[in-house]
């Protein structure tokens, strides 16, 4: 489900980044007389990612008053709606590109906040970094597979492209009623009794009521936690900036990066090869991500991502580099930045953003880390189609290497859990404590005086006392 559903969203995601600097999509207007002629001025990714946000806002809404499930179905509702919409141009003229267009947005809005948080709810503690990162892969691959079918060589229609990832999404929508519904969402709405049935459904065992403390206790601490300003500011900050930097770097950068290699001869694919070391570095992760607490990884790829993505905004603004020489730098560069990408932001600023709240919370700080991360596009769609602010995408390149730097400032003033998700010190505090007092309860439950060592005790005098009986045939000889 969590590859399939970021595969959907990813493919359209980056179709509409990049529409309409491609040579197809400009000859689709010029045969269907559409737009006015006007392409390029930003109209059509402007509609998709404006009604990206306003569908994240209604997920927001859904999420809390309906559930998960029938929030994803929803939007895969609103994806079939769109791809109709925009087949329907050829027949039916203009007027169905752009609700088609806005539908699709919607769509994307909203199943991508959905199918994070209920993803990690419904996984076990220990799993949810795995389990966002399979979201994260597919969300990849997605834009992989969009890249390299808009390729001059291999490029595919754009509706094509728009019904294969309505087919990608079809397929998933159906299959979230495999599981029962968010553990958490129904706790929140129905009680205590209800979650336990809802565990009992999801782990397929009957002995769920140490999970259930465990959401119990989560829930009762954060709600203890947030009644400090400072923490939830601290917990605000944190996901802001690791989501600023998710956003500016798939959406602004491959923007720029995309239309950067489209723009150099013999450079059709380097895109594509960056798209693909980023999701083998995200491969590579599902070796450590279990191992290294999230903490320790942001370190480990914010700071390189910094530095490159900063020479990066250097040569664009000042074009050090020039001629066959930029081309080799930017190979490098962007091989080497994409890669890190992978090994770190693939799913760990999505897994934070989700797990720094309780599920009250979330229904307002996810939707609004998302209506950033489709709004943050607009920004370099507007420098792109602007003739007066052409050459200047070294902003937002400076911009993200300045939010990994606070980002990694930040990472300072937080802790990690048991699972290595990123939280408060105050919360990985009270998370030891608990643990503590579990071991205790544990090791008193076995003391020597209990029922069962004094079973073994006895069970082990009698067999002593049984061997005793036998003598040797040199004892028993006269």
């Amino acid at each position: 489900m969590g590859v399939l559903g970021g595969m959907g969203c990813g493919w359209l995601f980056h179709l509409f980044t990049t529409l309409e600097s491609t040579a197809g999509f400009l000859s689709y207007v010029t045969t269907y007389d559409l737009l006015n002629g006007n392409v390029g001025d930003g109209s059509v990714t402007y509609a998709f990612y404006f009604a990206c946000m306003v569908g994240t806002f209604v997920a927001g809404f859904l999420n809390y008053f309906i559930g998960r499930r029938l929030s994803i179905v929803f939007g895969g509702l609103l994806t079939v709606l769109g791809m109709l919409g925009v087949s329907a141009v050829q027949s039916g003229g203009e007027g169905f590109l752009m609700p088609g267009i806005c539908l699709l947005g919607g769509s994307v809005g909203v199943l991508m906040p959905t199918l994070a948080v209920y993803i990690y709810e419904i996984s076990t503690r220990d799993m949810r970094g795995k389990a966002l990162l399979l979201l994260g892969s597919g969300f990849l691959l997605g834009i992989l597979f969009a890249a390299w079918f808009s390729s001059s060589s291999n490029e595919v229609g754009w509706v094509w492209q728009v019904f294969i990832a309505t087919i990608i999404l079809s397929i998933m929508t159906p299959a979230v009623y495999i599981f029962p519904e968010s553990p958490y969402w129904v706790y929140m709405r129905e009680g205590l009794e209800s979650c336990e049935r809802c565990l009992a459904v999801l782990r397929r065992k009957e002995g769920v009521s140490e999970e259930l403390r465990m959401i119990r206790d989560e829930e009762a601490g954060s709600d203890d936690s947030s009644a400090s300003s400072g923490t939830s500011f601290l917990k605000f900050m944190m996901g802001l900036f690791l989501m600023l930097v998710s956003s500016i770097f798939l959406g602004c950068v491959n923007m720029y990066l995309s239309d950067t290699f489209r723009s150099i001869e013999d450079a059709t694919y380097m895109f594509v090869n960056c798209m693909a070391l980023q999701f083998l570095g995200a491969l590579f992760s599902f070796f450590f991500m279990d191992r290294i607490d999230h903490k320790r990884i942001l370190f480990c790829t914010l700071l390189p991502m910094a530095c490159l993505v900063f020479v990066l905004g250097l040569n664009d603004k000042s074009e050090f580099v020039t001629g066959d020489s930029e081309y080799l730098m930017l190979q490098i560069v962007g091989l080497l930045l994409y890669f890190f990408a992978g090994l770190g932001i693939t799913s760990v600023p999505w897994v934070s953003c989700v797990g720094l709240f309780a599920t009250k919370q979330r229904a307002v700080y996810v939707t609004v880390y998302f209506m950033v991360f489709f709004l943050l596009p607009v920004c370099s769609t507007y420098i792109r189609s602007n003739d007066s602010m052409s050459g200047d995408e070294y902003l937002y390149l400076f911009a993200l290497t300045g939010c990994c730097v606070v980002a990694t400032a930040l990472l300072f003033t937080v802790g990690t859990l048991k699972n290595g998700m990123v939280c408060t010190k105050g919360e990985m505090e009270a998370e030891r404590a608990r643990l503590r007092r579990i071991r205790a309860s544990r090791r008193s439950a076995r003391t020597p005086g209990s029922a069962r060592s004094r079973n073994f005790s006895r069970s082990r005098a009698k067999s002593h006392s049984n061997y005793q009986m036998y003598e040797s045939p040199a004892g028993s000889a006269p």
